[in-house]
């Protein structure tokens, strides 16, 4: 081969590694939707939980990646003044994380893949078509499952034998299926226990305290507290007026002060979505990628909690839990 030729085939060599680089290295954007304010600790933490995922696997802000963070929390109309922020521009992934988010977001003219978390019911919400193939260029994980209601009410019977009335706080504004997503395992249980079973529907932060009162005037009476964006976003509240009304509660999520959880660590909810942003931005197809579901459940029991309430805890309840907080 003359010199010249092998000289052409060298640089056109070289070019194409150049434009191959170049193209593994052109920015991707991504826009997370957060369901905490942005002051919030935990949000915080959960949303670095992310981008740490994200690091690991290659994706670098400033190099590869460009990330944008909004904090709406569970104001519904806050949430829908983002997304209509966020139908502005391109985007290569969007994360909602919560169910009034990905709703917002699913309503909206946006084409870009979608990977939510935090999200309760994708199926009945319409979300997806169905959990091992979603369709709709949308995936996701999810973080309860309905049945897990009965389990918050069993347990707050096994640590408070005295209750025979046990209400379920939540906002129909913002829960999975208006509530109903959790009030048909919660009623069921309650049926199963000998317990009168209430709801206790709450929209503003005023009606936490309000409804807690109103079940301590009932003797015998306990609290559930479902999951939902909001419940999340006022988390502090409600443990703090269940312990000011001395109202025995189950939480479906660990908090500070809370006497008893069971749910899935939710910190994973938010690392484990790297990977399927990164297979995304890859090149797969988000409506390929089944919505996983949880495969872990932590029982949380707070000791001083505990001793506050009166209660005391059964060895076998203490036997089964993962974290013991004395």
């Amino acid at each position: 081969m003359e010199r010249r030729a092998f000289l052409g085939l060298l640089v056109a060599h070289s070019f194409l590694i150049s434009a191959g680089d170049a193209q593994s290295e052109r920015l991707r954007r991504i826009a997370i939707v957060m369901n905490y304010l942005v002051d919030d600790p935990i949000g915080q933490a959960r949303f670095a939980s992310i981008i740490q995922s994200l690091q690991a696997l290659g994706w670098t802000e400033g190099r590869n990646l460009t990330v944008q963070a909004s904090w709406p929390g569970a104001d519904l109309g806050i949430i829908q003044k983002e997304i209509n922020e966020l139908t502005k521009g391109p985007w290569d992934v969007v994360v909602p994380t919560s169910t009034p988010i990905t709703r917002v977001l699913l309503k909206s003219n946006i084409k870009a893949p979608i990977v939510f978390t935090n999200v309760s019911d994708p199926v009945g919400d319409g979300f997806v078509q169905s959990l091992p193939r979603p369709g709709r260029n949308v995936t996701g994980f999810i973080n309860y499952e309905g049945p897990l209601a009965g389990k918050w009410l069993q347990l707050l019977k096994e640590i408070d034998p005295r209750v025979n009335n046990a209400s379920l706080l939540f906002n129909p504004d913002v829960a999975p299926r208006h509530g109903d997503y959790y009030w048909n395992a919660f009623e069921s249980a309650a049926k199963s226990l000998g317990i009168i079973p209430t709801a206790a529907p709450v929209r503003t932060v005023d009606d936490i305290d309000e409804a807690i009162r109103k079940i301590s005037d009932t003797p015998g009476s306990g609290l559930v507290v479902a999951s939902d964006s909001f419940v999340g976003v006022h988390r502090a509240k409600i443990v703090a007026s269940a312990a000011q009304h001395r109202v025995t509660t189950s939480y479906p999520f660990i908090i500070e002060g809370a006497l008893i959880s069971y749910g899935p660590p939710l910190t994973q909810f938010y690392s484990d979505i790297a990977p399927y942003i990164d297979k995304i931005l890859k090149g797969a197809k988000a409506s390929d990628l089944p919505v996983q579901v949880p495969i872990k459940v932590d029982l949380v029991i707070n000791m001083r909690t505990a001793k506050e309430l009166g209660l005391q805890v059964p060895a076998t309840l203490l036997s089964r839990a993962d974290e013991v907080i004395e």
